[in-house]
């Protein structure tokens, strides 16, 4: 817990004096840590939304396919490239 509460000091938002009235403030019990990204993920879409409510991941991705049907959830597509992107430098 008190490493959770160095990291949830550190993450308090950076303000100049007249806004550091705000009520918004992490609580070290809002601090998780995992042993990666993909734990982390797997956490979160075992704990977040309803069965079949839909996820985005951007693509390509690692193995997030396997995440998201395990949590019950549906993955949605977003395109991965934009017509004419990435610009390309005349000459190229």
């Amino acid at each position: 817990m008190e490493v959770r509460s160095e990291v949830a000091e550190f993450l308090q938002p950076r303000r100049p004096a007249r806004l550091s009235d705000s009520e918004v403030r992490f609580q070290p019990d809002e601090v998780l840590f995992t042993p990666g990204t993909r734990a982390g993920l797997a956490i979160v879409l075992e704990v977040l939304g309803a069965e079949r409510s839909g996820v985005v991941v951007p693509r390509p991705s690692w193995e997030y396919d396997w995440f998201i049907e395990r949590a019950g959830q549906e993955g949605g597509r977003v395109a991965d490239r934009t017509p004419g992107f990435p610009p390309r430098p005349a000459g190229t």
